[in-house]
């Protein structure tokens, strides 16, 4: 519900003023999926069809809604989750780029699709994982 309710708050307003933008955060896991973590994985699921449904629904008031899926990010719970030396190498091994995100890897991403720059998309996701879902 931690995308729901911010947007409930929000659309009345941007349907309103005939424009806005929703940028929702979902995980790469939504993508591929972790094991062991599947109750995870079907919220994050959730996330992406929720914005695409939003989407449709708000797109003739004006309103861009998109998703920034993220992959394992060294935040500071990302940093205490991967202490171990041996894990943290076992993850970046498995990642195209080589390296686990920063999260200032995102930024860009957030920034853009905030920006002008964006605004004929709508209803899709970004992916910024080091190429990991592509694995």
């Amino acid at each position: 519900m931690g995308v729901v309710f911010p947007s409930q708050a929000v659309v009345p307003i941007m349907m309103k003023q005939r424009k806005g933008k929703i940028i929702s955060v979902s995980s790469k896991a939504a993508i591929v999926g972790e094991s062991f973590h599947a109750a995870y994985s079907a919220s994050k699921g959730a996330v992406l069809s929720l914005t695409r449904v939003m989407a449709l629904e708000l797109g003739s008031y004006g309103i861009n809604v998109n998703a920034l899926c993220p992959g394992t990010a060294l935040t500071p719970l990302g940093q205490s989750a991967l202490q171990g030396h041996e894990l943290r190498k076992a993850l970046e091994s498995g990642i195209p780029l080589g390296r686990l995100g920063q999260p200032e890897d995102h930024v860009g991403s957030v920034f853009y699709l905030a920006s002008n720059e964006s605004d004929w998309m709508t209803g899709q996701m970004i992916i910024v994982d080091g190429g990991l879902s592509m694995i």
